[in-house]
């Protein structure tokens, strides 16, 4: 039984189980077994990847949140501060004239 690979897998050798067999039978079953498992090999191996970075996600939101609240917290104190050279203007333009 022989077996070829398509142009995806020949790019990302990985990708072993699209492969196709000529013929169905207990060759092809663990063929098709084996590919399996190389899936699911590939499917942990990026399951631990994503639980190994998803607790930098999750710092970096934290880190944000942290940011866009002192943020909040300074453009209220800045429009705060506009305001109240904007009406001492007004009164300084309203005794001039």
């Amino acid at each position: 039984m022989e077996a070829t690979a398509t142009a995806a897998e020949t790019a990302n050798p990985k990708g072993a189980a699209s492969w196709s067999y000529g013929q169905a039978g207990s060759d092809g079953r663990r063929l098709a077994a084996a590919a399996g498992a190389t899936d699911r090999e590939h499917l942990l191996e990026r399951l631990q990847h994503l639980r190994g970075i998803l607790p930098m996600f999750a710092q970096e939101l934290a880190s944000s949140r942290r940011q866009a609240a002192a943020l909040r917290v300074e453009n209220r104190g800045l429009l705060e501060e506009v305001r109240r050279l904007r009406a001492q203007r007004e009164r300084s333009d309203s005794a001039r004239g």
